[in-house]
């Protein structure tokens, strides 16, 4: 039981620095208004749609 214990610590642990890790980066969006079709082509967008 101890050992259960010491493991689920350790992922409460690794979890929470992960989440503050992530908090803590940039992110790099940028908005682009009515991209040109190669833009759309070289994101794939397309296969955005299977994301949801």
């Amino acid at each position: 039981m101890q050992s259960l214990r010491k493991i689920l610590i350790l992922i409460f642990v690794s979890m929470s620095f992960s989440i503050v890790w992530s908090l803590t980066q940039e992110a790099d969006i940028a908005v682009e208004h009515q991209p040109s079709e190669q833009s759309l082509l070289d994101l794939d967008v397309k296969a955005w749609q299977n994301l949801a």
